[in-house]
């Protein structure tokens, strides 16, 4: 609680946080135990830039670890050892759906 802010906000209930701090507690929840695979959707989503910049930094301490973490975002996420892959030239074009099978 006292890497995420949120020791002060350890009495309440997790319907009373705002955005943030929900967002906070489930990356909290994360960063609990040994979770090799991360599946992570617009994880920096309501968090400011230090949180934000926290959260890069645990990413990075897991990707240096071993573990791995795919992440849909909109926004850039800076950490070492992360590789971006660019979707959207995919999405302009139809995709073929029996070809898949």
């Amino acid at each position: 609680l006292d890497l995420w802010r949120l020791t002060e906000l350890a009495d309440r209930r997790a319907t009373d946080l705002s955005a943030g701090q929900r967002r906070r507690l489930s990356l909290a929840r994360l960063s609990l135990g040994p979770v090799p695979l991360w599946l992570l959707d617009e994880p920096t989503a309501s968090l400011d830039t230090a949180t934000t910049a926290l959260f890069e930094d645990v990413l990075a301490g897991h990707l240096t670890a071993g573990g791995a973490a795919i992440i849909a975002t909109h926004l850039p996420i800076r950490a070492a050892k992360a590789r971006d892959l660019n979707l959207a030239p995919m999405t302009a074009r139809k995709l073929d759906l029996e070809a898949l099978w």
